[in-house]
């Protein structure tokens, strides 16, 4: 059975945290996705990051961006911006989606002109990501 991350930080989250310490010595790490929510202090921007966001590469074009996003958009949180990974995961910048989407079909989605990557750590504090979002005028952030 395959469980959400919310999921299954809810669960842990209600264990003893005798339990909750136990499973997480014996579970595979890589059942856990990107950051385990439950590993993370409160407060913190990692307790509220998804999973399920839209990612392309910065090789692609902005028709082959667009057409991966077509095929796997479905049951993302966001889709109004895209999140530019190399081959290892790393984030390396984020684009508009609409900025994608009026872009020539050739282009390259890294030549997108685009604001700046902005982005938070998982450890960062609440006041810290709110003021990102302020200062930056964003509704998602990476």
């Amino acid at each position: 059975m395959r469980w959400s991350p919310d999921d299954r930080t809810h669960l842990l989250e209600e264990m003893p945290a005798e339990v909750t310490r136990e499973l997480l010595l014996q579970l595979d790490p890589r059942s856990f996705g990107p950051a385990p929510a439950a590993r993370l202090p409160e407060n913190t921007a990692g307790r509220y990051m998804t999973p399920k966001y839209a990612w392309i590469y910065p090789d692609m074009t902005a028709a082959a961006a667009l057409d991966k996003i077509r095929h796997t958009g479905q049951g993302k949180e966001t889709l109004n911006w895209i999140y530019v990974i190399d081959a290892d995961g790393k984030l390396v910048e984020d684009v508009r989606l609409a900025n994608l989407v009026l872009a020539p079909a050739e282009s390259n989605v890294m030549a997108i002109d685009d604001p700046e990557l902005v982005s938070v750590r998982a450890t960062d504090d609440r006041d810290t990501v709110l003021k990102a979002f302020e200062k930056y005028d964003r509704g998602v952030l990476p």
